[in-house]
């Protein structure tokens, strides 16, 4: 008998055996049910009485054998009812329940043939058609106007308890984003200033759909019509903070999220002062000094630059805040050092035919515009490929190095997992071992891909060199400049000049 077979009989004799129980528990049930109908009738039909002990027996015997029957029963008459009762609630909150579930699987099995349904009419006919077919009337905002004497606001609120049920309603609809979008816009026609609804909105939309370009349309049609309102590009600033699944995208998302930021920031600025809003444009900076570091550009280098340099020396600023600050300054100091000194590095190039042999040859220019780089901001070496005409940051490096480093050793734990405990015999095993694990349609995890780069390269470090792998404990070594109190000395020691100035 093969395989299949044998698993096909398996299966239908569990079916029967299941179905077995299932009728005797159906038998019970009906049982259960006529013993607790039984007693309830025998508490309201039997006599409340109670013998009397003082009762001689041959009065006792004197009375018939019904009424002898029926008084000894009269004693029991409550727990009868008692019990009865509990039966009878027993078997309905299971019916109940049964009825519920029964429920539940048919709106399921509905949903599905409403959904296979939707496909066919999408194939067949346009968007605008298919679309009617899910929402039968949808009124635009210039009947609704009329329909509520001009009371426009009634009108939006009307759309927006609409659009409430439709969203929480057990339905799936395929085309439920553009539903909603068509709700959200007629909202905004009738009632363009009702922020509160508009940022929640926006974000019932970004759950609903993965182009993140999609929901920023919906924000800036908002944005057009309020503004001088800070909170909607606040709102699409953060569509694109959350990291991208695919990680090259990372650079584009960034520079998008900090140029709204900016926007919200320079409303923020033309609102009267408050302790409030000064709080939250300390926030915003900071956002934007992290996330300018992300986009790769020169420029925004520089503004985060300033920006987490203003933040470390500002006396009112949290301390925890400052200290972070101080330590993502480092990196941010280090980009600009790096990203002038590539500038300068393709521009000796066009015009000499090839790369410098040494940065000291470039050094030069930067001294006569009273600049120094001997080092980056974390106190390392900047390093320099003359093959390539590649400036990095050792420092910033090897930042990066420990967060790899992090991402190494959950990926060296997964392989022991899988493995009985044994760890890969080296870097190369671990690859093939990460790239079969996320082979498509699988994708890696943001930080995975962020820490390893697109090929979940485990054999070449940040630090520009092969991992160094310890087969026998199963771990990555980090050379000793990348220990915190080493790295971030210089951060450490700016926070200690700033805080004995204050």
């Amino acid at each position: 008998m093969d395989k299949q077979t044998h698993d096909f009989i398996l299966k239908t004799a569990r079916g029967a055996f299941w179905d077995g129980i299932t009728e005797w528990l159906w038998l019970l049930s009906y049982i259960l049910f006529a013993a607790g109908a039984a007693l309830l009738i025998a508490y309201v039909i039997l006599p409340a009485s109670r013998l009397d002990p003082d009762t001689e027996p041959s009065e006792v015997l004197k009375q018939g054998k019904l009424k002898r029957l029926l008084t000894g029963l009269g004693c029991y008459r409550i727990k009868f009812g008692q019990i009865g009762a509990l039966l009878l609630l027993f078997i309905c909150a299971i019916s109940q329940q049964l009825g519920i579930d029964a429920r539940r699987g048919f709106i399921a099995d509905q949903d599905k043939h409403y959904e296979m349904a939707i496909k066919k009419m999408m194939a067949l006919k346009d968007k605008q058609a298919v679309l009617r077919a899910q929402y039968l009337y949808m009124p635009e905002g210039n009947s609704l106007a009329y329909l509520s004497l001009g009371n426009t606001s009634i009108a939006a609120d009307y759309i927006w308890l609409t659009s409430t049920q439709y969203v929480s309603s057990s339905f799936r609809r395929g085309n439920k984003f553009d539903l909603l979008y068509r709700f959200y816009s007629t909202m905004l026609d009738l009632d363009p200033h009702w922020i509160e609804a508009e940022v929640n909105a926006g974000k019932i939309l970004s759950a609903l759909e993965q182009d993140r370009y999609k929901v920023e349309d919906y924000y800036k049609k908002t944005i057009v019509q309020n503004p001088d309102n800070w909170r909607l590009p606040f709102e699409a600033a953060h569509l694109f903070v959350v990291p991208p699944l695919d990680a090259t995208q990372r650079k584009k998302y960034s520079n998008i999220a900090v140029q709204w930021f900016n926007e919200a920031l320079k409303k923020l600025n033309r609102l009267p002062k408050t302790s409030e809003h000064d709080l939250i444009k300390r926030d915003l900076g900071h956002e934007i000094a992290l996330l300018s570091m992300e986009t790769g550009d020169l420029g925004y280098y520089r503004a985060a630059d300033e920006l987490l340099l203003s933040q470390m020396r500002d006396a009112d600023y949290p301390e925890a805040l400052r200290s972070a600050a101080s330590i993502a300054w480092l990196s941010a100091h280090s980009m600009v050092i790096v990203s002038e000194l590539n500038e300068l590095v393709q521009k000796y190039k066009r015009v000499h035919g090839t790369f410098p042999s040494s940065l000291g040859i470039i050094m030069t220019s930067l001294k006569d515009g009273g600049k120094h780089y001997e080092a980056d901001a974390f106190g390392f070496p900047i390093e320099y490929d003359a093959a390539t005409g590649e400036v990095s940051s050792r420092g910033a490096n090897a930042r990066r190095a420990v967060q790899a480093a992090y991402v190494m050793d959950s990926l060296i734990q997964y392989f022991r997992d899988d493995h009985d405990g044994r760890v890969p015999f080296d870097t190369t095993e671990l690859q093939a071992y990460v790239r079969k694990l996320y082979a498509p349609p699988t994708t890696p995890p943001f930080a995975m891909a962020d820490a390893l780069g697109a090929e979940l390269d485990t054999i070449q470090s940040p630090l520009g060199s092969s991992w160094d792998y310890d087969p026998i404990l199963g771990r990555v070594r980090l050379p000793s400049y990348c220990e915190t109190g080493t790295l971030f000395r210089n951060g450490f020691r700016m926070m200690d000049e700033i805080k004995k100035r204050h």
